[in-house]
């Protein structure tokens, strides 16, 4: 047996559909009371935040809250009310985006903002901020000679300037005109630090008649003027005696002897004296030289006796140029007897050249 569709009268099917159209109206009576409702609160909220929006820079939202919400009015009229729900939804959006921009600000609403005045510039005394509102018109905020058209090198904003840096501080050439090269000794008067001396590549001690040439003012020689010692008419040529010594590199080399009495220290002969004497005018003349002098003998007898001998020889000859005048501390003797042979001791000859004293240069 096979089941059956239930079927409707005509009757029953107009009473369905007049039900369903009821529900609808009612449906659309109750959504568009409560659009209209929302309305109403949205065109308050714009009203009272319109010129609020203007004044805090909510020119956009505002706007858009208030067209939005006129296109929903639209929207109602003809009753289309899910266009109207979504302008409902973008206009809330807006004027909840102004009230959070103006919101809790006096100044939006017109009220005027009274600010608490500033504290002093310097409080208490203290350093001078020029970021202070209140500083703006203190000298020391002000440009270097703002209120003084002389430089004041201690006004914090005179710093940088050309006459308050060190001298020389941007060229190694010294302006002596900058007023802080008034101490410097570049610029100091010619011979004022010295006046024993000049210096002649001072900048003031050029037109110095002692950096001139030696005939610069005065075609005749003047051997007092400072540069003229070296001219040749100024420079005196004295002949002297050839001297008894020779000076090397490492030592005063004699040309004669210095001789001692037999198997003593004592000098003898006019000759010794004369070498030992051009000795001296060596040490007077060059007294950065310092001298060791040594004592030698051949190999006769014994080798002890020969090591006194020497180093008694040696010690009298450091005796004789202290008690001339040259300094100790110049002078030391030392004998090495027989032990530095310049000759052989097999012969006359050779052992007198042995019997000697030489003289070491040590310090020059």
């Amino acid at each position: 047996m096979s089941a059956t569709r239930p079927r409707f009268s005509p009757l029953q099917v107009l009473a369905t559909l007049v039900a369903l159209g009821l529900l609808a109206h009612l449906a659309a009576c109750t959504s568009g009371s409560q659009l209209r409702q929302e309305r109403r609160e949205i065109a308050s909220e714009v009203e009272r935040l319109h010129e609020a929006a203007l004044r805090c820079d909510a020119e956009r939202e505002i706007a858009l809250a208030e067209s939005h919400l006129d296109f929903l009015g639209y929207a109602m009229q003809r009753g289309l009310y899910s266009a109207a729900l979504r302008h409902l939804e973008i206009s809330r959006t807006n004027i909840q985006a102004v009230a959070n921009i103006v919101d809790g600000r006096d100044e939006c609403f017109g009220i005027e903002v009274v600010q608490p005045a500033p504290d002093p510039c310097t409080p208490e005394n203290l350093e001078v901020d020029c970021s202070h509102p209140n500083c703006a018109g203190h000298p020391e905020c002000g440009p270097c000679t703002a209120h003084n058209p002389e430089i004041d090198c201690n006004h914090p904003n005179c710093q940088d300037r050309e006459e308050c840096l060190p001298c020389g501080s941007h060229t190694d050439l010294v302006d002596c005109d900058h007023p802080n090269c008034a101490q410097d000794d570049r610029c100091a008067p010619c011979g004022s630090h010295n006046p024993d001396e000049v210096d002649c590549d001072h900048p003031f001690c050029l037109d110095d008649p002692r950096c001139e040439p030696c005939t610069e003012h005065n075609p005749e020689v003047d051997c007092d003027h400072p540069n003229c010692a070296d001219h040749d008419e100024c420079t005196l040529v004295v002949e002297e005696e050839p001297m008894l010594v020779v000076v090397t590199q490492d030592r005063i080399e004699i040309n004669e002897a210095i001789n001692f009495e037999l198997n003593r220290a004592t000098i003898t002969g006019s000759g010794s004296f004369a070498v030992l004497n051009d000795i001296v005018r060596v040490l007077e003349r060059n007294p950065s030289i310092h001298l060791r002098i040594e004592g030698h003998t051949d190999s006769t007898g014994r080798r002890a006796h020969n090591m006194q001998l020497s180093n008694d020889r040696a010690n009298s000859v450091r005796t004789y140029l202290i008690q001339q005048g040259i300094s100790a501390a110049r002078l030391t003797s030392v004998g090495f007897g027989p032990d530095r042979p310049v000759a052989t001791n097999d012969t006359r000859e050779g052992r007198a050249l042995n019997r000697r004293v030489e003289f070491h240069i040590t310090q020059r």
